[in-house]
């Protein structure tokens, strides 16, 4: 299922930022702020229930990603939300590595979002089995891991990472179709099956 388009151009908003246009960004936020939610609630299926705050604590901390980037030079919204979704990621693996390493007693530095229980540690582990397996997958082609990171991690569909990736639909689909099969093989059902 595609995005909505909601009351304002967000695509416009885009240009909007690109040009310099002061405030163009957090009006874009604010434009997909639940949408957003819904990216980061996909990432972090399978935590308790209750934990919209959470969820929003990993919107707010890739909005503060969001904002610190020199160069924008999104070019449509499933751009936009694919660097969204890709941001959420980096946090989670950052949290989901200093939880591991605490569990281990490396004393793991802080991460921004210490006091915030983001994921269990089953879900860290499977999180860092998954981005490993994924450093794998790009070995086979870069391309590969850009479509499983947009359709998982920012829920783009194939129509919208074949147009954020300059790639034709059909491309798309069979990257994906062969990435989710080399990821059930690498990783066995109960990890890769979980994957959209």
């Amino acid at each position: 299922m595609g995005w909505i388009e909601p009351r304002h151009d967000v695509t416009q908003l885009l240009r909007d930022q690109a040009s310099g246009r002061e405030g163009a960004l957090q009006e874009l936020i604010e434009t997909v702020y639940e949408e957003l939610c819904a990216v980061a609630h996909r990432q972090m299926r399978g935590e308790r229930q209750g934990h919209t705050l959470n969820t929003r604590a990993l919107v707010n901390e890739a909005y503060m990603r969001l904002a610190e980037m020199d160069d924008f030079g999104w070019k449509n919204r499933g751009h936009f939300f694919g660097i969204a979704g890709l941001a959420m990621k980096q946090i989670l693996m950052q949290h989901a590595r200093g939880k591991m390493a605490k569990k281990r007693g490396e004393g793991a530095q802080s991460v921004p979002l210490e006091d915030v229980e983001l994921l269990t540690d089953s879900q860290a582990e499977s999180l860092l089995a998954i981005e490993q397996a994924l450093s794998r997958l790009e070995q086979l082609g870069p391309r590969y891991r850009q479509v499983v990171e947009h359709k998982v991690f920012s829920g783009l569909t194939l129509e919208e990472i074949a147009e954020t990736l300059d790639i034709s639909k059909s491309t798309a689909k069979r990257d994906w179709v062969f990435s989710r099969a080399w990821l059930n093989q690498e990783l066995g059902a109960g990890v890769a099956g979980a994957l959209p």
